[in-house]
């Protein structure tokens, strides 16, 4: 298998070498807010299963 380059190519003459080359920024930001967005979608869901534990705990007369 081959890349197609010899060694010591010149960089210049190369260019980039993985796809997408230009969009990290674009990407970062997405994945920043992904992460932001399931963090918030995360607590609200413990915080209801949290209380689901606390009313069915009451219900069995446990405090």
């Amino acid at each position: 298998m081959s890349t197609g380059l010899e060694s010591f190519a010149n960089p210049a003459y190369i260019g980039v070498l993985y796809p997408f080359a230009g969009s990290e920024v674009i990407m970062l930001v997405v994945g920043v807010a992904l992460w932001v967005i399931w963090h918030i979608w995360e607590i609200g869901f413990e915080a209801r299963e949290h209380d689901k534990a606390i009313r069915r705990a009451r219900e069995a007369g446990i405090k």
